[in-house]
């Protein structure tokens, strides 16, 4: 005797179009709730970075500018030396998470996992600022032009850049 009752255990197009529209649902929420992570990684390496800067200014300036210099070196970490009188004086992590990071001297692209950075004593303006393999074969660039370190990470960008002329580093979100 039939009792009306179905005995077929597969599931209908209507509860396989529900559990496939929960999983987009919920895709994209958590996609949406990592690039503010991503993004706030990008915003403190920038902090991180202008500030490093400016210490390695202050270094320069009260310190000398004979073997007074900085190195922000990328990698799996963004780290920052500081060096006085060609010995190491301190260590910085800048940034722990991935992040994309370029430098930018003026108006050409610079190449190398290290950027080295020196400022002159007496106006504060950068001195040195290239990627070059070693400290001793900088040139020194006289450019008036502004150098840019630009650092990106969830889709937020930010400039921490350097005047030419006087030295003042400034952060923008661009």
């Amino acid at each position: 005797m039939r009792t009306g009752r179905k005995t077929d255990k597969g599931f209908t197009l209507i509860e396989i179009v529900v559990v496939v529209a929960i999983m987009g649902i919920l895709t994209g929420v958590i996609i949406a709730s990592i690039n503010p992570i991503q993004a706030t990684a990008a915003k403190k390496a920038a902090v991180n970075t202008r500030d490093a800067l400016l210490t390695g200014k202050q270094y320069c300036m009260t310190r000398g500018n004979n073997g007074t210099y900085m190195v922000l070196t990328r990698g799996d970490d963004l780290t920052a030396d500081f060096y006085v009188n060609n010995k190491l004086a301190d260590t910085r992590t800048i940034s722990t998470r991935k992040v994309s990071v370029t430098f930018n001297n003026g108006t050409r692209n610079l190449t190398g996992d290290k950027l080295f950075v020196s400022f002159d004593k007496g106006s504060g303006a950068p001195e040195i600022f290239s990627t070059a393999d070693s400290y001793r074969s900088v040139v020194k660039s006289g450019d008036p032009n502004s150098r840019v370190i630009t650092i990106v990470a969830g889709g937020s960008t930010y400039e921490v850049s350097i005047s030419g002329l006087t030295g003042r580093v400034d952060m923008v979100r661009k």
